[in-house]
């Protein structure tokens, strides 16, 4: 009796451009891109990863013509693509994938507080997954539309020198999560808010219908103008709600 020797399991050599594909489509998914646009962002990245899985598919081609085992350069190919398309990804310096995982973990476990105030910071990296946090940790004292207020010296170039949140109750009074705010009665259809900061007097106007924009006032004519950012957020049109990654962040807090 003669015993034909079966050959060993081996992976399709177009494995390659499929598992690049799919890493990719989950990685633009998961995790916010640097530019505003996925797509002019994907333009840099996914030719140089489609040229790299056509080349490993070539070599394995070439490997199992040969009558080569492919077990390791498939197990290296497909780890070498992973790594390629997270290093090839288009994103902001702090914001890479490894560091947005780092942050969640450590909210996660503990190691930085979360306020009602982190809420409403500035919708840009590092305070995504703070934003998340707040929304899951604070969402029953959340309305469904909020205002953040960011205000900027023009002094200051680059970031906010205070964010806070503002809200309205059912009966359409105003909260806040800045105590030194002061409300004015209601003028027309909205509040006029008022703080004084660094002895400049930061003045703007918010109503339940406003939409974003800016208020700069000043009262001395030799100190910094104050830039009041009005921001709306809608509480179920929130990060976690657009990536995948942030989505099952909020679901296991």
């Amino acid at each position: 009796m003669s015993f034909v020797k079966k050959p060993s399991p081996s992976w399709s050599s177009w494995s390659y451009p499929i598992i690049a594909f799919v890493f990719n489509y989950i990685l633009y998914k998961s995790f916010p891109a640097a530019s505003s646009s996925d797509v002019i962002a994907a333009l840099f990245t996914i030719p140089f990863i489609a040229i790299v899985s056509v080349i490993l598919t070539f070599i394995h081609k070439r490997l199992k013509k040969g009558n080569h085992r492919t077990v390791f350069f498939q197990i290296f190919g497909s780890i070498f693509i992973l790594l390629f398309s997270i290093g090839l990804f288009v994103s902001d310096e702090d914001n890479k994938p490894a560091f947005v995982i780092k942050r969640m973990r450590a909210i996660e476990n503990g190691y930085v507080p979360i306020s009602l105030n982190d809420y409403f910071l500035d919708r840009h990296p590092p305070n995504l997954e703070k934003i998340v946090a707040a929304e899951k940790k604070f969402y029953k004292q959340l309305t469904d539309t909020a205002y953040a207020i960011w205000v900027s010296s023009r002094k200051i170039d680059g970031r906010y020198i205070k964010t806070y949140g503002i809200m309205f109750t059912g009966n359409g009074d105003p909260i806040t999560t800045n105590p030194n705010l002061k409300i004015e009665k209601k003028v027309k259809d909205g509040f006029n808010f008022i703080e004084i900061i660094n002895n400049d007097t930061l003045r703007f106007t918010v109503n339940r219908h406003t939409e974003n924009n800016i208020d700069t006032s000043t009262v001395y004519p030799n100190g910094p103008v104050l830039d009041a950012w009005v921001h709306q957020i809608e509480r179920d049109n929130n990060v976690d709600n657009k990536f995948w990654a942030y989505g099952l962040f909020h679901y296991f807090l």
